[in-house]
């Protein structure tokens, strides 16, 4: 039989530095993911697939579904010199979150490094 803990506050080993569990709740991510220069899914919480959409252009399908399609999802890249990552707000939806790799001038690059994550609320 599974077991409940319910709470509205919660507080360190000595009493202190307490925090609403709404706080938690809201202020946790919904969703991430960390991926190679392929697309390839290295690490995740909450994505359940990936799709290719060409160099430096990737969407990751969610598990379970935020709310809205408005959730925030920033993402970044690294170790190939300065890339610019963006949230593909366009192909966003409640249950896909995008991220396109670009360099300075625009174009679609690679990184060996690429992380993005999702804030809001689950459906």
């Amino acid at each position: 039989m599974a077991s409940e803990l319910r709470v509205n506050t919660l507080k360190d080993a000595s009493g202190n530095n307490s925090i609403a569990t709404s706080y938690v709740a809201n202020g946790s991510a919904k969703a991430w993911v960390y991926t190679a220069d392929t697309g390839s899914v290295r690490d995740s919480f909450n994505v359940a697939s990936f799709t290719d959409h060409g160099t430096g252009d990737w969407q990751y399908n969610l598990t379970n579904s935020m709310s809205a399609s408005t959730f925030p999802a920033p993402s970044t890249a690294g170790s190939f010199g300065f890339r610019e990552v963006i949230d593909y707000a366009f192909r966003k939806s409640t249950t896909v979150m995008a991220s396109s790799v670009g360099n300075a001038a625009g174009t679609s690059q690679l990184d060996n490094a690429v992380s993005q994550v999702a804030h809001g609320d689950l459906a």
